[in-house]
């Protein structure tokens, strides 16, 4: 005969929105790592070339 123990506090531990982000918000997470990482390589480019083209006002 199998005994059937309750748990109620450690299965009401595990009831809320935390651990693991699903697949959609990780590859959500993931694009926009890629767009910041894009952004700051073009505003590198356009601090070079503001700096270059200033170069030629003096």
């Amino acid at each position: 005969m199998a005994a059937t123990i309750s748990n109620t506090k450690g299965e009401s531990a595990f009831t809320g929105k935390l651990g693991r982000p699903k697949k959609e918000a990780m590859s959500e997470a993931a694009r926009l790592r890629q767009e910041v990482k894009q952004l700051r390589e073009a505003n590198e480019i356009l601090k070079k070339a503001a700096a270059y083209f200033a170069k030629d006002l003096k």
